[in-house]
């Protein structure tokens, strides 16, 4: 279960650029941003809405539905190695009345990670083939184990793979081909790091 128990945000600075999602503290309440913004007042404007941030927020497995990686790729030349920095994790649950994807929240990797080492009987990457390989969450990160399609790839317009085809109006197979074809680049790149 994902909990959201205790949380303190940052208090409102009129002077801070705010996105969707951000939640920020004023007078003792919790504000979540609804648009895109800076300078308004969370307590007298509908660019925000008042949450429950200070109660326990519960999610089952079961509700979760997809989880996002963001991660940066970095090739060190000095040292010739090439490393995987994993920086936060997003969570979704499908929504059935709206179907659609309703953004649980984003996870720092190194929050989620002391997780993981604090419950190491309770976070476990179970491996069906050998159960004497059984791994906790964190090692399995570590390892990259897990396996995924990309989504978005670092682009001007910070657009996902998928939207670039919808917008062009192209067929959706030829996205996901798109998505095997980033793929097979990234890999490409790694593999020729080497070549010489």
């Amino acid at each position: 279960m994902i909990s959201q128990q205790g949380t303190t945000y940052p208090p409102w600075d009129p002077a801070e650029d705010i996105y969707q999602g951000d939640r920020r503290m004023l007078n003792g309440k919790t504000y979540e941003a609804l648009i895109d913004g800076k300078g308004q007042n969370p307590a007298n404007s509908s660019d925000w809405q008042l949450t429950s941030a200070g109660a326990a927020v519960y999610f089952l497995p079961g509700e979760i539905y997809k989880l996002t990686l963001m991660e940066d790729m970095i090739f060190d030349k000095r040292r010739s190695r090439l490393y995987y920095d994993m920086i936060a994790i997003q969570f979704e649950a499908f929504d059935l009345n709206t179907g659609t994807f309703k953004p649980i929240g984003w996870f720092k990797y190194k929050d989620l990670e002391t997780v993981f080492r604090n419950h190491p009987d309770e976070a476990l990457w179970f491996n069906r083939y050998n159960t004497a390989e059984n791994k906790n969450y964190a090692d399995a990160f570590l390892l990259r184990l897990f396996r995924g399609s990309l989504d978005k790839i670092e682009n001007p317009d910070n657009d996902r793979i998928y939207d670039v085809y919808a917008i062009a109006g192209r067929p959706y197979k030829e996205a996901v081909w798109a998505t095997e074809w980033e793929e097979m680049r990234l890999m490409e790149k790694e593999h020729n790091l080497w070549e010489y």
